[in-house]
């Protein structure tokens, strides 16, 4: 027994199909002010396709009037202004709950009191809070945080270092409560007479620089 069967053509749509002068010529005239829904209909061809070849092979941009027909007029109003909507039936339950961790966030979630190290800023630090908002109001720097059980709060425009450089040395007496210009000075390594031969130093390089030149100049004339 033989079987009868036809294969069917494809679609023209999703099919490839080369562009003619008169599909190009047809595009350039109408991209600019029809939209490419209307324009597939006419060229046969995919909307997707249509904005494609017009805007990387052609080069062709829309205009003001094709673009306000996708756009909202003035006074519009939506079919669901005023309207909430409800799942109903089983959806609250299964709603996330306020304070609910799921994923990454729950591994890595710390309780208060935890410590770990901030690689941003070099020092251990610990959490003192579990409230929403910026990481610095739920995690302050362990060392600080002893200093002002020992003194109170920082002063403002002050900070804690340690005495010496050691951040891991927690000792209460090697913590330094310092302005930022004080620290600043503790760690410029150069002394006043220090700055004065480096000044010295760079005047008569400038000065031997100038002389060369002379000299170049001179050989040159």
């Amino acid at each position: 027994m033989t079987l009868a069967f036809t294969i069917a053509p494809p679609h023209p749509a999703t099919s490839y199909r080369r562009w003619t002068d008169e599909d190009r010529a047809f595009l350039a005239k109408h991209y600019a002010t029809r939209t490419n829904d209307w324009l597939a209909l006419r060229l046969d061809r995919s909307p997707k396709a249509i904005g494609l070849y017009a805007t990387k092979r052609m080069g062709l941009h829309k205009g003001l009037a094709a673009a306000s027909v996708s756009r909202f007029k003035p006074g519009h109003v939506t079919w669901n202004k005023g309207r909430s909507y409800h799942a109903g039936g089983a959806s609250k339950d299964h709603l996330f709950k306020p304070g609910t961790r799921c994923g990454a966030a729950r591994e890595k979630f710390l309780p208060v009191g935890s410590v770990r190290f901030d690689k941003a800023n070099g020092v251990w630090i610990r959490k003192i809070a579990d409230a929403p908002g910026p990481r610095k109001l739920n995690w302050r720097p362990v060392h600080v945080l002893i200093w002002e059980q020992a003194h109170g709060p920082v002063p403002a425009g002050r900070i804690v270092v340690f005495a010496d450089r050691d951040r891991t040395n927690f000792a209460p007496d090697n913590l330094l409560c310092l302005t930022r210009s004080e620290n600043l000075k503790r760690n410029t390594r150069r002394t006043p007479e220090g700055y004065v031969k480096a000044w010295q130093t760079r005047k008569r390089r400038e000065r031997g620089r100038a002389v060369r030149m002379v000299q170049l100049v001179a050989a040159l004339a």
